[in-house]
């Protein structure tokens, strides 16, 4: 079955309408007849379904949307087979545009302060995704929905779709990513340095990467790098220098300029975490003026599936293996950036304390806003695995490691890690800021051996003294003497 045809039934939906089709299936509007609820419904194409790898990386979408949990993630309601065997998953129906139609349809930059605020829920909800021990590795334009959202400031909300080349974090030996070596997955437009080396080098970094291409295309209105073919486009990626933000954009606020060229650093150790960048996106968008409320014209769930922007192959899924003080606005506005600077000090050595990402004098009414906001953050140690207890109460926490969403407070909140093996250690969560904690704990001492004694004989006090026998002296031979 290549196509479902209108008013088909799968179970308890009828199809409607074919939305589109992309490298690896179709995608149809459908009616779960019971529920009277519209959905959308993909499909694998045939030739692609009876490929193992593929087939797998489709049941794959459904598993880590799922386990991500984010309200900015698309729902997967369901999955079943089609009568021939051909699988699908029911999906959420959007109606909205996705963010690479958004940035074709302009043909140009975007406003900064939209772009700020388009990448802070981006990266939230790939941070709780990283939390959660998956890695995108697709992220990109044709992946991000943006749908009407009145309570926001830019009047609409940006999904992150398609984990089908998603990647569980199994934690090894090594702490790497348990994979193929050969295994090379992604958008070339979008692939990291490490990612474009293959599949071993590939941890949360490269989703980092991945949205800073984003948001320097979004900034400039072209991706850093630009190719005929996938190998040089992969060429580029690893070796060349991308072009600064502000060579091409001098009007973008250097702050944000700067964070795009941080996040394209070919070193991957130098790039931010994404809870880090989150922290910082969201110090940005304080400082930038408010963007205008977008006017949606609502076209479909177009992004629910593989609508590239280009025929070329630098545009299409590949699988083969086969930071500067001020914001350019009159009147100037000025980061009071001391929580900036300490974040982008631990982009390159780890983190290993809490990140103080924004610190700014507030009036009265403000400061009561920001008491009933929340903050997330992050407690890691070293090794993993060991149990977080509150010291308040002795309540267990969660394990490590942990990532958590407290009410902003200025008291911090006092953990125990404990884990056998290893001694107890204390530390302090600063809850007036998102942030992140590593800990190192320390082995216990090896215990000192003791030698035992022999055991002393136990004495009845009843029983009478047996007198020891002295040995009988030898009694000497006296010689016979005749007289």
């Amino acid at each position: 079955m290549a196509t479902l045809e209108e008013n088909a039934v799968i179970g308890p939906y009828r199809i409607i309408r074919k939305l589109g089709q992309g490298g690896m299936g179709s995608v149809y509007e459908a009616l779960h007849q019971t529920l009277g609820r519209h959905v959308a419904i993909k499909v694998l194409h045939p030739e692609i379904a009876r490929n193992e790898e593929f087939a797998m990386r489709f049941a794959n979408e459904a598993r880590a949307s799922n386990i991500v949990d984010h309200p900015d993630v698309v729902q997967i309601t369901d999955h079943g087979q089609l009568p021939d065997g051909i699988p699908y998953i029911v999906m959420e129906f959007l109606k909205g545009e996705s963010l690479g139609h958004r940035i074709e349809h302009l043909g140009g930059p975007m406003n900064p302060s939209e772009v700020a605020f388009i990448a802070l829920q981006i990266s939230d909800v790939l941070a709780v995704a990283h939390a959660k021990g998956i890695i995108h590795r697709d992220l990109k334009p044709e992946n991000v929905m943006l749908l009407p959202d009145a309570s926001t400031a830019t009047g609409e909300r940006a999904k992150v779709l398609d984990f089908g080349i998603a990647k569980l974090i199994e934690a090894n030996n090594q702490g790497s990513v348990q994979t193929r070596a050969t295994e090379l997955l992604g958008t070339p437009n979008y692939m990291s340095p490490e990612q474009c080396r293959g599949a071993k080098g590939v941890d949360e970094k490269t989703d980092v990467y991945a949205l800073g291409v984003m948001m320097f295309e979004m900034l400039t209105g072209k991706p850093p790098f630009v190719g005929s073919a996938i190998g040089e486009l992969m060429a580029k990626h690893m070796y060349e220098p991308p072009p600064k933000v502000a060579s091409l954009q001098p009007h973008v606020p250097e702050e944000l300029a700067s964070l795009v060229d941080g996040l394209l650093d070919k070193d991957k150790e130098k790039r931010p975490t994404m809870i880090a960048l989150e922290g910082l996106l969201d110090a940005l968008t304080e400082a930038l003026p408010p963007p205008q409320k977008h006017r949606h014209r609502p076209s479909g769930a177009m992004a629910v599936i593989q609508s590239g922007r280009s025929a070329h192959p630098d545009a299409k899924t590949m699988s083969a293996g086969s930071v500067s003080t001020g914001v350019m606005e009159k009147p100037r506005r000025r980061l009071l950036y001391i929580g900036l600077v300490a974040s982008l000090l631990c982009i390159g050595g780890g983190v290993t304390g809490v990140v103080l990402l924004r610190k700014k004098a507030h009036s009265t009414q403000q400061k009561n806003v920001a008491m009933a906001q929340r903050v997330r953050w992050r407690l890691l140690s070293v090794p993993d695995g060991a149990k977080v207890f509150q010291l308040s109460d002795g309540a267990l926490v969660g394990e490590t490691p942990l990532t958590q969403e407290s009410p902003k407070s200025s008291s911090p909140l006092r953990l125990r890690l404990d884990r056998p093996g290893y001694l107890s250690h204390e530390v302090q969560i600063s809850l007036e800021a998102s942030g992140e904690l590593q800990v190192v704990l320390h082995s216990e001492p090896p215990k000192p051996s003791v030698e035992e004694k022999p055991a002393e004989p136990k004495v009845d006090p009843k029983a009478k003294p047996v007198p020891s026998k002295k040995p009988k002296r030898p009694v000497a031979e006296v010689p016979h003497i005749e007289n």
